[in-house]
């Protein structure tokens, strides 16, 4: 997936990062830039496009213990995060009642945020 991409086709929209630990340093930062200045630069030009997008990321690692081993970026963290969910793993007979699950407990993060 190529961010610059996503986020040129879908602004003011949501870019999902599935297992943003795989997110290597380097597109940490032009992810954090385009998210600062609200605009990048689409791959061949010379020109700045405007693109005003949030980001939800996933991830199976334990993020205290990638932000020590520096695969992500303190301040790239400090950005993108907001509201944490944490799932335990779902038996198998009883994996459809994750989605209520999760929405659940989005809903009960969201309400303390406000």
């Amino acid at each position: 997936m190529r961010p610059q991409r996503q986020a040129r086709l879908s602004p003011q929209r949501t870019l999902f990062l599935d297992e943003v630990s795989a997110t290597s340093l380097n597109m940490q930062t032009k992810l954090l830039k385009a998210l600062e200045e609200r605009k990048f630069y689409p791959l061949g030009s010379e020109q700045p496009e405007e693109s005003d997008f949030r980001i939800v990321s996933a991830t199976l690692e334990d993020i205290p213990s990638l932000l020590d081993s520096g695969k992500l970026r303190v301040d790239f963290y400090h950005r993108i995060r907001g509201v944490t969910v944490e799932l335990k793993p779902w038996p198998s007979e009883r994996r459809h009642h994750a989605a209520h699950s999760l929405l659940h407990a989005c809903g009960e993060a969201l309400s303390l945020q406000r």
